[in-house]
């Protein structure tokens, strides 16, 4: 399981992905939690951050532009993903913006990764830690 990612000095989240907080409260709780979220950047785009379990909300539209940017930065070793987390696939989570449940589904890309996702609103949930996973993936960078 994934422990929540302390925040650093320099105010990121978690090792891997600089995860900014901009201090502002966002106007919906964290549908996971329902803990505060707050605006945030990440690779120079606006996210939805929770401050509680650290999920991230994305829209999709960026969203694989943050991922591909986050792959080629990375220089370490190719870490295999845990298998898919099978038990995932049952907990729906209702979208922020719409209250409608979200897809849950696998990524489509490197990694055993679960998302949620809203095509009505066009956002992306990614639980803590989920966002390195896909970074660390083997595959094309």
């Amino acid at each position: 399981m994934n422990q929540p990612a302390a925040q650093n000095p320099d105010g990121h989240f978690g090792a891997l992905q600089p995860i900014t907080s901009l201090g502002e409260a966002a106007p919906a709780p964290c549908p996971r939690c329902s803990g505060l979220m707050e605006l945030a950047e990440l690779e120079s785009k606006l996210v939805i951050l929770c401050t509680d379990c650290r999920g991230v909300l994305i829209s999709s539209m960026v969203l694989g532009e943050i991922i591909a940017q986050l792959r080629r930065q990375y220089r370490g070793k190719d870490i295999i993903p845990p298998p898919l987390d099978e038990d995932a696939l049952s907990k729906r989570i209702d979208c922020p913006n719409c209250g409608r449940k979200m897809d849950v589904h696998p990524y489509h890309g490197p990694s055993n990764v679960v998302i949620d996702s809203c095509s009505k609103c066009w956002l992306t949930f990614l639980d803590d830690g989920e966002l390195s996973t896909i970074q660390l993936a083997p595959g094309e960078r």
